[in-house]
């Protein structure tokens, strides 16, 4: 059998583009939302580098549902109550079409709101949470708002995110620019360079292939 010659990088990137053809919206939010949980988690400290890279991977392919619904128009405008139909299929990609099913339930959970965890006995809540604020985050930040201001995120706290999330994301902003990476465009390159280094086996870059070919006829 012939060796394959491929790596997460040339995947990932194949993928992008595949997305790109359907709604170039969603890959671009997609970017950005995972470059900002990628700075969250390196503060929080509490993810190994291997986690973080696959983290960074599914929260850049979060909203991959969309690609089967209607949703794409009231997630831009983050109208949350219309687009949980995109988070089920987005967890069912996950779970059954990818190489990625442990971080399932992070897709699952993104647009769930804080006050509702308490009745869930599920893993890696923490991390839904970081996405769902980044989402938000994201979303302000491309209708020309700097970002959730401190007394905005003192109102949502424990109702629409966590104290945890948020404490991290304004340790991020007071560390980096983030709006300014963002605009200028570096974040992609720091994304890509951190989240595609990692090494897969031939068996699971396979998967991530036949993930592609899924994507592309997901829709349908």
């Amino acid at each position: 059998m012939k060796e394959l010659n491929l790596n997460i990088y040339q995947v990932i990137k194949i993928l992008l583009r595949a997305l790109d053809h359907i709604d170039v919206r969603l890959v671009d939010h997609g970017h950005r939302v995972a470059y900002i949980v990628y700075k969250m988690l390196q503060v929080d400290g509490s993810y190994n580098e291997r986690e973080m890279q696959e983290i960074c991977i599914v929260t850049a392919l979060h909203d991959i549902g969309a690609y089967k619904t209607e949703e794409i128009d009231h997630m831009m405008r983050f109208e949350s109550a219309d687009v949980f139909d995109h988070s089920i299929y987005g967890y069912l990609f996950f779970k059954h079409m990818s190489p990625l099913r442990k971080w399932a339930e992070v897709v699952l959970y993104h647009h769930m709101n804080y006050d509702m965890y308490q009745h869930l006995d599920r893993k890696h809540l923490q991390i839904a949470d970081m996405i769902h604020l980044a989402d938000r985050v994201d979303v302000m930040l491309q209708k020309g708002e700097q970002s959730l201001s401190l007394e905005e995120m003192a109102r949502q706290q424990n109702l629409h995110f966590g104290t945890h999330a948020i404490e991290l994301f304004q340790k991020v902003s007071e560390q980096h620019d983030l709006s300014g990476n963002i605009k200028n465009g570096s974040y992609l390159n720091e994304l890509m360079d951190f989240g595609t280094t990692a090494e897969y086996s031939e068996e699971t870059l396979l998967e991530f292939i036949r993930m592609i070919a899924y994507s592309i006829d997901f829709r349908s």
